[in-house]
């Protein structure tokens, strides 16, 4: 159920499939959830600006079933921090777009997490 999109205007790393893996592996243990629900989508070399320049740019965005909104700040920490590292884009360069979702509104195998 947790969903992390990744957008950004840096190259593809050589490593796609191990990143997604891994990233997989953080959101699951940074949220707390099982990692078969959660889902990764990376996309690289998108056409961006950001601040007037197209310097390495990110956005990602954290969708997932109940997301505690005291905690987003703590997740906003750790997941610039990742995501900085893995592709070498400064923390300010970065921005996270977080959202709850109610457990009704999210469905997987023709049923919703609310049922």
């Amino acid at each position: 159920m947790p969903l992390l999109k990744i957008q950004t205007n840096a190259k593809a790393p050589s490593a796609k499939e191990q990143i997604l893996k891994d990233t997989s592996s953080f959101v699951s243990n940074m949220l707390g959830k099982p990692e078969k629900f959660v889902m990764v989508k990376l996309e690289t070399d998108n056409a961006m600006i950001f601040g007037g320049n197209s310097t390495g740019a990110l956005l990602a965005e954290l969708r997932s079933i109940n997301l505690p909104d005291k905690q987003t700040k703590e997740f906003s920490e750790r997941l610039s921090d990742y995501l900085s590292k893995i592709f070498n884009i400064s923390p300010e360069r970065i921005f996270i777009i977080f959202d709850s979702v109610d457990p009704n509104m999210w469905s997987m195998n023709g049923k919703t997490f609310g049922d």
